[in-house]
């Protein structure tokens, strides 16, 4: 009889671990959801939002390679039109130069030499007679003739080189109130009586 109930329990108790095995199971698959039942689907999604972010990244990559593109061949012309605007106004003040010191100069000389010449050369009647024939210098120039010519009508060597107001400009074609009219560092007349041209280089030339 004891044996009997024995065996009724142990069949019993068999069946509950059974029944707990079972549900062990479902608890488990519940924790573990579908993750557990899809394990490819995490990983996938994984992958999926790593390239979506590579991609963002190449392309901001790209943006800003053609951003600094872009800011190089600006700098680039602006380089080029600095340039272009440092040459052209080196070559102005070139030209400036060369003008103020070399053209100018002989340009105003040769056209003053030219306009005292033709005072000198023009005979026109005396507007109060003898009074425009006065030479109080004695320098071959009327003091109405040295008032335009704006040399010293009481001194016969108005820029003292030598050289009377006279011979200056119908000798020498020298300029009468400059005692070095080429600049050489000689005075007129020291070059004309060392018989050097004293309007430049080479001998002296008498017209």
């Amino acid at each position: 009889m004891f044996n009997k109930q024995d065996n009724l329990n142990e069949q019993q108790s068999d069946k509950t671990e059974e029944v707990k095995d079972i549900f062990a199971g479902i608890d488990s698959g519940e924790k573990n959801g579908a993750s557990a039942r899809f394990p490819g689907m995490r990983r996938n999604g994984k992958k999926k939002e790593l390239s979506v972010q590579d991609n963002q990244l190449k392309a901001q990559e790209l943006e800003n390679n053609i951003n600094k593109q872009r800011q190089d061949k600006k700098r680039n012309v602006i380089k080029k039109i600095t340039i272009l605007i440092i040459v052209i106004f080196i070559l102005a003040i070139i030209s400036a130069a060369y003008y103020y010191f070399f053209y100018k100069p002989q340009n105003n000389k040769n056209n003053g030499d030219a306009e005292i010449v033709n005072i000198i050369n023009t005979n026109q009647p005396a507007e109060n007679g003898a009074d425009k024939m006065i030479d109080s210098d004695f320098d071959g120039l009327t003091d109405e003739e040295e008032k335009i010519l704006g040399t010293d009508p009481n001194f016969a060597d108005s820029d003292e080189d030598g050289l009377l107001d006279k011979e200056e400009i119908e000798n020498y074609n020298t300029d009468p109130l400059n005692p070095d009219t080429d600049g050489d560092g000689y005075s007129d007349g020291q070059e004309v009586k060392g018989g050097y041209n004293p309007l430049g280089e080479g001998k002296l030339k008498i017209n």
